[in-house]
């Protein structure tokens, strides 16, 4: 609500029916930069636990970040439920809800194992994750669009993989419109990019964090 008040009521971003613009973009970027953030200590902050049983460390990781899905997913319904009243084309927002989130869960399920592993090597992870996404959330076009910024910064700001997940959710709930092929398929490759990644460094470091701990 305080974006919404800063950039819809007072400075007033050109962005027809912003509202929604604005949630559909900030609902998947605080999932996914406080589960990452979560997941950084996901391990360390269990650490007799860790060296005291046989469960596999991930089981933490995924646990903390479910809570924030949990969360999200019911902030989510309500905007949905919005979008829907708002839009012409409700058919195809609920069709293809799914498809459009499921990149952004898995991508942060998968980052979140690689995030919460190297927490127990680098300790002040943590801090650099929060310094991190406080910098990406202002390149990542949440509160305004894309074609907004100058054209030096625009590919990035376009193309980075934060505002692909981002922007796909943000097409279909505000625009009422199925993210190009393109689009989505880039999606689909960073969430299983950051998947494989997670499932490696699970099964390569896993068991060997016990002694780092």
């Amino acid at each position: 609500m305080v974006y919404f008040f800063a950039f819809g009521l007072i400075i007033k971003v050109p962005i027809d029916n912003y509202f929604v613009y604005l949630a559909a973009g900030l609902l998947p970027w605080t999932f996914l930069s406080q589960s990452l953030i979560t997941s950084a200590t996901s391990i360390t902050s269990r650490k007799a636990t860790c060296q005291n049983t046989a469960m596999p460390h991930w089981i933490f990781v995924l646990s903390d970040i479910s809570c924030e899905l949990f969360a999200t997913l019911i902030a989510m319904s309500l905007l949905l439920a919005v979008a829907i009243v708002t839009s012409d084309h409700a058919f195809l927002i609920v069709t293809l809800i799914v498809p459009v989130l499921l990149p952004i869960v898995i991508f942060t399920y998968g980052a979140g194992l690689v995030v919460a592993y190297l927490g127990v090597l680098y300790r002040d992870l943590p801090h650099l994750l929060n310094l991190f996404f406080s910098v990406m959330f202002w390149l990542t076009p949440i509160i305004y669009h894309w074609t907004m910024v100058p054209k030096t910064i625009e590919v990035f700001v376009k193309y980075n993989p934060l505002a692909m997940l981002v922007g796909s959710v943000q097409v279909l709930l505000h625009g009422g419109a199925a993210p190009t092929t393109d689009l989505l398929i880039a999606t689909y490759v960073i969430a299983g990019t950051a998947a494989a990644a997670g499932i490696a460094m699970a099964r390569r470091i896993g068991n060997g964090m016990i002694y780092a701990l």
